[in-house]
Order: structure tokens, then C-alpha cells, then sequence
């Protein structure tokens, strides 16, 4: 609190040379900062709480002016004696900081939240960063050297609001990703991230993607809505699910998908029913629909989750020879299912908290499957030995709190016989481990927020990521 109420001038070499406290301005126990600009004609421009504007005298640290705009900037630059000041509806003001009145004002980026702005190398033109976009505004001057016009001439749009859910196609080209603010985004996996072919909102908060084949996407939202998009044609309402639809799974003979929601149910769907015309069809063929985690009302764990109400599926995953299913929940189980019974083959406990993700696949001629939790732990079963723990891992030494979001073994352990797995945690990390010796081989942070999705390319031996900074990476690990 003393932080966000103080500001302090230091040396070049780090010395602290004076301090002043800035009083409340609209009644509130204290004042938080926001941002301070550059030097400039002997002073600083600080933006605080309740968008005040606060003008302070270079080396004495004399406040000289307090004015509101109305809104709070999170960044700003200077042109000449006037302060530029953004808006959080994509506006740019220019500021007389003397009588805090408005000079000049021009929308640039509609309905964004700008959050860094500075000025081109030649200052004729402003790069404007949103949390969506990035645009390069071209300034254009009168005679007078006064602004007549700010024009958006390059734009690189981005994410709107947190990622969530990404598949590589069948034949590894495109690669889909979807958001919370309910868009669709298809790339082209040979060109890049920046220029989609193609963009769809469904309307509601995407949570999935899954690739049916090469043209069909299956998306599932939070509403509970699953959509089925096929390419070059549209998007469609496709099925509905009772709660949120938190993961989808295509079956390795690509005959069935699998749907996990947020009430702790598991949904069966075929794609082999010629009568239905597979994937590309209008209509649905459900198999089974079952209780695969069940809520525990007696049960209170104010740390993460409402595991009293409901018992997400965060995760499934089905077997090499595709005869079970895995799910994984906030009941901190992964559960075996036998395919075509659906009955419950076992139970496997351990984690002590939440189990985020699991992943089943054959290592060096093994039937392995793999969890990890929001306890921070990855753990390792042969599943053809009883379910046997082979190693338990765990990202405790990685700087900073976290929990763990996704897991995924490495695809091409035939080739290379080698005995990866890639994790993601909620604060930006991808982690490798080899899994038979549990070393940790890398850990680097690559987003700035909360990695929500993690899916390995088959083909090309790289993986896509996306976060919760509105991003999506391919990467090239370099195995």
C-alpha cells in the first residue's frame, strides 16, 4: 500500500535522493499509480486512480498540476509540451498539461483497451498496442505543425481476450484456435500467426477445438453449445451439452469423439455411421452419455474449485488401441472407462488437488498415460501393468506460484526413441521432462499469461501453445 501511495527520485547509480507522499484525490484510503511518463520540459506526467492526471516538477518533486480527464491511461508519450494520453475506448488525446485541457482527440482503435504507445523512428507515424491489435497510425500536420489527422494505416489484430483451445488439422497445415470472447481463428501453419484465412464467432466463450478431419472442426463453448464448422462452408450449431463443454477428444481410429463438461459429464459420439454421412452430416449419433465424476457436497476445498458443486472433466484421452477412455477432474481422480460398456475399470488417486490434464499414448513400446494436477505433481502410469506408478514429477523449483494447466507426451518417440512430455503452467511455462528419468530438461517462460491450450504437431515435430495473453505460438523444440 505505502508503494502505491509514494513517489520516489533515484540517481543514476540507484541512490534514493527524495520521496513525496501523493494524498488521496477522490476520498479512497490510498492512491494507485498507474504509470509515469518520460522526462520531459522539466517534468513528469503520473496518471492515477480515478483518472487524475498529476504534473510534478523534475528534481524537486513538486506537484504543479492535478487534473482529471475522466478515464485512466495505462501509457503515454509525449509531442512537444503536450502529453498523449489514451483512452480505454481506443482514443487518443493530446493534453495541455498546464490547463489539463483537450488539444486534439482521435479514435484510432475502436472498443480496445490501449496499452503501450510510442513513436515511430521519423515521429510522423504512432505505434498503438492494444490488447487485441497492434496498429501503426500515421500523424499528419498543418502547416502550423498542428495534428489535422491520425489514419490507422497497418494493423495486426490478435486475440480479443484470453486463448482457449488449439488443434492442428489432421494433415498438419492449418492450425485453429479459438478465444473467450468467442472467435475462430484458421492459419495457415506453412505462412504465420498473423494473417488468419479465415475468422468465425460462435457467439459464446470457446473452451475446445477439435479437428473431425482435414475440412470439419468440432469447437465446444461454455455455454454448452458444440459447433461444428466445415470449412469453406460455415459454422452450425452441431450439439448441446448439459453445462459447460470443457474438452473434446477425437478417438485415434477417428470413428468416435469424446466431450467432457463442467457437471462431470462424459458424452460419446460416433463418426462411423455411413447412414449419417460421417463428420460432414447434420446429424448427430450419440452413443452413450454417463456420470463419469460426481460432485462431493460434503467436500470443502476453499483453495481451488467448488468441488461441492460440481466435478469438472478437464480432460480425456483415449487409449493407443482406443478400447478405454481417461478422464480427468476437480475431484482429483483420473478415472479409467471401458470403451462400448462404459463402466469404470479404475480409479487412480494421488494428486491432492484438481487433475488439469491427462494424456495416453505408447513410449519406447509402452502404453504409458500421464496426469498432472493443480498440486503441481505429473504422474506416470503403465497402464499395462495394473496402472503402476512409473515416475512422479513435479515443477516445485520453477519460480513463482503456479499450477499446471496441460500435458502432452512427445509424438515422435518411435523415431527418435526418445521419452518426452511437455507441460504448461498457469503462469506462462513450458516445461519438458524426459519420463522414465523424471529430469526436468527445460523450462522457459513463453507466455504472459496462463497457457490454455498445448497440442504437439505430427508431423513437422512442432508444438502450438496459446495463453491467456491472447496469444498463439508455434514453436520448434528442437528434440
Amino acid at each position: 500500500e505505502k508503494a502505491c501511495t509514494m513517489v520516489h527520485l533515484y540517481s543514476s547509480s540507484g541512490n534514493l535522493l527524495k520521496s513525496i507522499t501523493v494524498s488521496s484525490l477522490d476520498g479512497r484510503k490510498e492512491v494507485h499509480t498507474h504509470m509515469i511518463s518520460s522526462f520531459n520540459n522539466g517534468c513528469y506526467v503520473i496518471m492515477a486512480q480515478g483518472g487524475f492526471v498529476l504534473v510534478i516538477k523534475g528534481e524537486e518533486l513538486e506537484i504543479i498540476s492535478i487534473f482529471n480527464m475522466g478515464y485512466t491511461s495505462r501509457c503515454c508519450v509525449w509531442d512537444d509540451n503536450l502529453i498523449i494520453l489514451p483512452s480505454d475506448n481506443g482514443k487518443l488525446t493530446w493534453v495541455n498539461i498546464d490547463t489539463g485541457s483537450k488539444v486534439y482527440e482521435f479514435s484510432v482503435v475502436s472498443s480496445d483497451f490501449i496499452v503501450h504507445i510510442d513513436w515511430s523512428v521519423d515521429k510522423d507515424a504512432l505505434w498503438v498496442c492494444g490488447f487485441s491489435r497492434l496498429s501503426y497510425c500515421a500523424v499528419t500536420r498543418n502547416e502550423k505543425g498542428d495534428v489535422v489527422k491520425v489514419s490507422t494505416n497497418y494493423r495486426i489484430s490478435t486475440h480479443e481476450i484470453s486463448c482457449c483451445g488449439v488443434d492442428f488439422s489432421l494433415d498438419s497445415s492449418k492450425l485453429a484456435v479459438g478465444d473467450l470472447a468467442g472467435n475462430v481463428y484458421l492459419y495457415d501453419c506453412n505462412i504465420d500467426l498473423c494473417h488468419p484465412l479465415e475468422m468465425w464467432n460462435v457467439g459464446a466463450s470457446v473452451r475446445c477445438i477439435t479437428w473431425l478431419d482435414d475440412s470439419c472442426l468440432l469447437i465446444g463453448c461454455l455455454d454448452g453449445l458444440s459447433h461444428k464448422w466445415i470449412i469453406g462452408e460455415g459454422i452450425e450449431i452441431y450439439f448441446a451439452m448439459e453445462g459447460s463443454i470443457i474438452h473434446t477428444r477425437l478417438s485415434n481410429n477417428r470413428k468416435y469423439f469424446a466431450v467432457g463438461t463442467s457437471l462431470g459429464k462424459v458424452g460419446i459420439f460416433s463418426l462411423d455411421d455411413e447412414s449419417i454421412g460421417g463428420a460432414h452430416s447434420n446429424i448427430i449419433c450419440p452413443v452413450s452419455v454417463f456420470i463419469a465424476h460426481k460432485s462431493q457436497p460434503d467436500r470443502e476445498d476453499t483453495r481451488f474449485g467448488q468441488l461441492g458443486k460440481q466435478a469438472e472433466v478437464w480432460s480425456l484421452s483415449w487409449s493407443p488401441d482406443d478400447k478405454h477412455l481417461a478422464t480427468c477432474s476437480e475431484d482429483q481422480t483420473v478415472r479409467i472407462w471401458e470403451a462400448g460398456s462404459w463402466v469404470g475399470v479404475a480409479t487412480l488417486t494421488g494428486h491432492v488437488l484438481a487433475v488439469t490434464s491427462v494424456d495416453w499414448r505408447i513410449i519406447n513400446g509402452r502404453s504409458l498415460l500421464a496426469s498432472c494436477s493443480d498440486d503441481r505433481t505429473i504422474r506416470v502410469y503403465d497402464s499395462e501393468n495394473n496402472y503402476d506408478i512409473i515416475n512422479i514429477m513435479d515443477t516445485k523449483n520453477i519460480y513463482g506460484w503456479h499450477t499446471l494447466t496441460y500435458l502432452a507426451f512427445y509424438p515422435h518417440n518411435k523415431k527418435k526413441g526418445c521419452s518426452y512430455l511437455m507441460v504448461t503452467t498457469q503462469h506462462g511455462y513450458l516445461v519438458l521432462f524426459d519420463v522414465f528419468s523424471g529430469k526436468m530438461l527445460l523450462h522457459n517462460k513463453m507466455h504472459c499469461g496462463s497457457v490454455e491450450g498445448l497440442v504437439w504437431e505430427e508431423k513437422k515435430e512442432q508444438l502450438a501453445t496459446v495463453g491467456g495473453d491472447c496469444a498463439a505460438y508455434i514453436w520448434d523444440i528442437g528434440l
